[in-house]
């Protein structure tokens, strides 16, 4: 029945479209006024990070760029395996797109994050909108919608064929980080051919005096080739994109990564009509994960017993598309689509030296979800806009029967055979709806309210993870977790109220935001003894401090606060811009606190610009954080300050180079969103926080043609 259901909503799609579209034939001229004015409206509600202004030198991982937008922040777990943030919320809450495609994660603990699909060196924009996403931008939005645009080139604007090329790379002192990437395009007006591609490398990195946090080496390799098509009102491509991951530390999780190897493939469709148009696209992933937790920590005087060796090789599919259409209604417009998409995941754990062990951590599961939206702008007046969005998801997951090794404890043979006979097959029908209302106070100044309800299903390891183990889908806080197959799906209701204020020389755009969740996924501790008992059996020999599991289910919880975007011109060549982020997460049903919530945070910068050169002075600040989570275990943080020295200077039109210096004091922190340390050949103690990175110089070089 749903395939039937899905099939006649491609076929409403394609038909309101060729009704438009047969309609207003005679006035194509309408089309660059809708689309452009449709893509300026939906600019306006993003915060966008150029990753070719001035970010050379920062870490590997694109998710670090997050600091550089109001609201967002980081989860560190290792060198490639940050976790995004937004407003307290992390990980799977977020609706995280690259290139159009909401990938799907291979790790059981998160060590390939979504936007670490989009290396730094290919990236060309990260976006965010800012605070309530619309319906239109993906399936599940209760924590926002991030989208990651790589940098593929342009058509040309004649028959002729031109080849353009960029060439980039990067040094890092601090972990003798080697970065580069390319770009190759040869396009015409009506054809686009391009390969792009990056590799980065890098040691464990350093901390104040040159103490060692180890294993944080990593090695990424990543190559995207497609190509694409104009034929008069249609547009299509054709991607293919080849990942892999080599040997990688995750200091904060219990094993490390030795392999992600990764293809996706993707196909795009686009026609434009006269006041509208259809957009498409289609993809499919296949990633294969390998981990373990001795290649990277085994040393001669911290060796992991044989007994004690653990691997574990997830895999993970996906295929999925999205179909919208647009058209005008009178002075706005209508958006209405269809989007889907279909993971399935696996996960065994093995003992490299004991052929006989086995634990199916993941059996053949799978999470299948098919939404339907419809979202209407409109203008009020000439001040004022209105923007209403509803959707509906229908989202199921089920898994099969798991097993284990049968020398393994009687205990833990009883919690699979509990876990066998619960019910596997889950379904949850949902209902998003967002709207917002702009006014233009005056020529400077704009208010903006909105207002919404988001939903969000459990996840895998939230659901199905049955086996008491440091699984937690990269929460990195060194406890055990266990899954709940009877979960309910999460219902946030969200409040937001902003102003835009911006003149030639000032521009200051605050919101204030509060979100009520009900049926919020929170791991609480066990009251089960068998699984307490269990649970000490199983890990005590690995080392873990508190063996009692933390099991997935429904609470309540609450998040608000206030985020900020400011900024002055002193001159024509000197600025100041700022970035104040607030959030506050809290439990409702009992007296706690959220895990894992940022602290008040600033970025202040002062620039001065010239025609071809700018230096920047870069200072960021932490606050304390003492509103933790006692369920976590969660330990407190103190407050820091550190600064950065930036520079760029293009020496002609093909060619830039930039230099800097980050944390230039050397001075040693706790970023309170690092996760625990769990690696037993670091010089951070066991169960500490991870530090940041000590002193480091980088020098960038970029080349165009």
């Amino acid at each position: 029945m749903k395939y039937q259901i899905k099939f006649l909503c491609s076929l409403l799609v394609i038909q309101i479209a060729l009704n438009t579209y047969a309609q207003t034939n005679d006035d194509i001229y309408q089309l660059d006024d809708i689309i452009v004015r449709a893509e300026k409206e939906a600019e306006a509600k993003r915060f966008k990070v150029h990753a070719t202004e001035g970010f050379h030198g920062m870490p590997a991982d694109t998710t670090q760029l997050l600091k550089k937008i109001p609201g967002a922040n980081v989860n560190s777990n290792g060198p490639l395996t940050s976790l995004a943030q937004y407003r307290g919320m992390f990980g799977t809450r977020i609706n995280q797109v690259i290139d159009g495609i909401p990938l799907t994660s291979a790790g059981t603990n998160s060590m390939d994050p979504p936007l670490g699909y989009a290396p730094r060196l290919q990236l060309q924009t990260l976006e965010v909108y800012r605070g309530i996403a619309p319906v239109s931008t993906g399936i599940e939005t209760i924590g926002g919608t991030m989208i990651a645009n790589s940098k593929l080139g342009n058509f040309g604007d004649s028959e002729e064929f031109e080849y353009h090329g960029e060439l980039k790379g990067d040094l890092n002192s601090n972990n003798n980080g080697v970065s580069y990437g390319f770009l190759n395009t040869i396009a015409n007006q009506n054809m686009k051919f391009f390969v792009t591609g990056s590799r980065e490398d890098g040691d464990d990195y350093n901390y104040e005096h040159n103490d060692t946090n180890r294993p944080t080496g990593h090695e990424r390799k990543n190559l995207k080739l497609g190509s694409e098509f104009r034929v008069g009102d249609h547009q299509f491509g054709f991607d293919y994109t080849r990942v892999e991951t080599g040997k990688t530390g995750t200091p904060a999780l219990p094993m490390d990564v030795m392999f992600f190897d990764g293809d996706i493939w993707g196909a795009n469709y686009k026609l434009n009509f006269g006041d509208g148009g259809i957009t498409g696209k289609f993809y499919y992933s296949e990633i294969d994960h390998g981990m373990n937790n001795f290649s990277l920590r085994e040393t001669a005087a911290n060796p992991v017993a044989a007994g004690a060796k653990r691997q574990a090789l997830p895999q993970a599919k996906a295929t999925g598309f999205a179909l919208k259409t647009t058209f005008a209604t009178g002075d706005g417009y209508v958006n209405f689509g269809i989007d889907a998409d279909y993971a399935e995941h696996d996960a065994d754990i093995t003992n490299p030296t004991a052929a006989a062990f086995f634990i199916e951590n993941i059996n053949n599961a799978e999470r299948n979800r098919d939404g339907v939206f419809l979202e209407w702008t409109n203008p009020i007046g000439s001040e004022a806009e209105i923007e209403f969005g509803i959707r509906y998801n229908h989202i199921t997951s089920r898994t099969d029967p798991v097993n284990i090794a049968a020398s393994l404890p009687p205990g833990l043979q009883k919690i699979k055979n509990n876990f066998n006979a619960s019910d596997l097959s889950q379904s949850d029908d949902n209902i998003d709806a967002v709207l917002r209302l702009n006014y233009k106070m005056n020529e400077n100044l704009t208010l903006e309210l909105g207002a919404a309800r988001k939903t969000r299903s459990p996840n895998f390891i939230e659901r199905y993870m049955w086996i008491p183990l440091e699984i937690s889908g990269g929460m990195a806080d060194g406890r055990i977790y266990v899954g709940n197959p009877e979960l309910n799906h999460e219902t946030a209701y969200e409040l937001e109220i902003g102003l835009d204020y911006s003149t030639d020389k000032v521009y200051a755009r605050p919101r204030v935001f509060y979100k009520d969740v009900d049926d919020y996924i929170q791991g609480t501790p066990s009251t089960n003894k068998m699984l307490n008992t269990v649970s000490g059996v199983v890990n005590k020999p690995f080392g873990v401090a508190n063996t009692v599991p933390l099991v997935f289910n429904n609470t309540d919880a609450t998040f608000y606060g206030a985020d900020i975007e400011a900024g002055y011109s002193l001159t024509d060549n000197w600025k100041i811009d700022s970035i104040i982020s607030i959030v506050r997460g809290k439990r409702d049903d009992i007296d706690d606190d959220l895990y894992r919530v940022a602290p008040p945070n600033t970025l202040l910068s002062l620039t001065h610009q010239q025609e071809n050169w700018y230096a920047s002075v870069e200072g960021v600040f932490y606050y304390k954080q003492n509103k933790v989570s006692k369920t976590n275990s969660e330990s407190k943080t103190s407050g820091y300050g550190i600064m950065n020295l930036r520079s760029q200077y293009n020496i002609n039109e093909t060619m830039g180079i930039s230099a800097g210096v980050e944390n230039v004091f050397d001075k040693k922190y706790t970023d309170h969103l690092a996760g625990v340390n769990r690696s037993p050949i670091s010089d951070v103690r066991a169960g500490d926080k991870l530090p940041g990175n000590g002193r480091s110089f980088y020098l960038a070089l970029t080349v165009n043609w």
